[in-house]
């Protein structure tokens, strides 16, 4: 028998079957997970491996099939094997793990039937799934962005945002006690219901958070912060088509709010990057109590981070913002316009992970978001730009694949510092 392994695959139906021949041994067992790992990321969640040339198998090798296994099964996906050799067969046994290999215990959760809309926009896949189509969002802007240019901002326009289940939001904050307490950290932050994080702006590039738990609620000390609460309208899930491997952050949001015709929106996203275009604060905009501008140059080069390229390839994010078209002259300092001559505005954070499956169809948003952090260790927050500079912009952030959750937004409240 071949002392490599060889993988070939096949299709049965929706199945992408692995046809294994050779070993699966310590070094192989790795070249396995890899291949295991491009296939999810292609999008084939339910896989089967040929086990029948398969002449040695050692414990890496098991421990590589129960790791796609439960992640797999996490995701409402599958991996079971089949024709399993005798050599096979007798460690799987051993083990006591044949039967759940080889799917005879396996019993999948009924799937959700549900209405949905399909449509292809720009090559790109869209599944419109209805949650609650008469819920509405109520959205709240607090504090003065334009502080920020200034450095201007003070104790008495400091806020404290609290966050749930049910409420989600971007802004500039910290953790801590009051604003002193505060000052050297303000950085930005974003609410992911049970969950909120920032990006302290003191140079250690170190995401910190809160997770609901027991009597802990998660709050941030905000200067200014744009907060969505209520139910849901929709899920939208997008794939790419055909030869297309991405789309720009700008469009895939202007097909959402066609999708939807909403002329307002709260969005939350989890989705797989193909490179993001942003910036983040590297130093407090009160850190100078003098309030030097920030953003004058040469200045802005010590108190911000712009990507020089698109980055974040192939990561997981979790993104949150609001779109809206033509809004209120008292909007337009928290919002810009998401790509040059469109009406539509926005304001997005997202938090950035290492990559791993995400289930496609029935997604609990706040135990995904959870999970996120209980499973992975946050790595980066962004404000999205969409850099359109000529010559030497870098464009827009670009997404592969992910969920969208997004709810009209009916009542507006803007509490404007002076």
């Amino acid at each position: 028998m071949s002392e490599i392994l060889e993988i070939s695959k096949s299709f049965d139906h929706q199945i992408l079957v692995l046809n294994l021949r050779g070993r699966i041994d310590a070094y192989w067992s790795s070249q396995l997970g890899s291949y295991l790992d491009d296939s999810i990321r292609e999008g084939h969640y339910d896989i089967r491996l040929n086990m029948k040339e398969i002449s040695y198998i050692s414990s890496a090798g098991i421990r590589v099939l129960l790791n796609y296994f439960k992640q797999l099964h996490d995701i409402n996906g599958s991996l079971t094997l089949n024709e399993i050799s005798d050599n096979v067969r007798t460690v799987l046994e051993m083990v006591g793990l044949r039967s759940l290999l080889s799917g005879e215990d396996i019993e999948k959760p009924a799937e959700v039937k549900a209405s949905v809309k399909e449509e292809i926009l720009d090559n790109v896949h869209f599944t419109q799934i209805p949650l609650n189509e008469s819920s509405r969002l109520h959205c709240r802007f607090t504090g003065n962005p334009d502080h920020l240019n200034s450095g201007s901002f003070t104790g008495a326009l400091l806020d404290n945002e609290r966050f749930n289940s049910g409420s989600f939001g971007i802004g500039l904050g910290a953790f801590g006690n009051n604003f002193d307490d505060c000052r050297e950290r303000f950085g930005e932050f974003i609410g992911l219901g049970d969950v909120v994080c920032y990006l302290p702006a003191n140079r250690t590039s170190l995401p910190d958070y809160l997770i609901r738990s027991g009597q802990l609620i998660p709050e941030i000390k905000s200067l200014y912060s744009i907060i969505f609460s209520g139910s849901f309208n929709h899920t939208i899930r997008y794939d790419m088509q055909g030869v297309r491997k991405s789309i720009p952050c700008s469009r895939l949001f202007t097909n959402c709010m066609k999708l939807t015709n909403f002329n307002s929106a709260g969005i939350v996203m989890l989705a797989e990057t193909t490179g993001l275009v942003g910036a983040s604060l590297t130093s407090s905009p009160v850190r100078d109590p003098s309030g030097a501008a920030l953003f004058q140059f040469p200045e802005v080069r010590d108190h911000l981070h712009i990507t020089t390229e698109p980055e974040y390839d192939k990561m997981l994010t979790a993104t949150v913002g609001i779109l809206h078209n033509a809004p209120e002259e008292a909007m337009k300092s928290f919002l810009r316009p998401i790509s040059s001559g469109s009406e539509l505005w926005g304001h997005f954070h997202t938090a950035v992970f290492s990559y791993h499956p995400l289930r496609k169809e029935n997604i609990e948003l706040n135990s995904a978001i959870v999970s996120f952090f209980e499973n992975d260790k946050i790595q980066h927050i962004l404000h999205l730009i969409n850099d359109e500079r000529d010559l030497v912009g870098i464009g827009d952030s670009g997404f592969k694949s992910g969920t969208v959750w997004i709810g009209e937004i009916e009542k507006t409240e803007i509490i404007q510092h002076a």
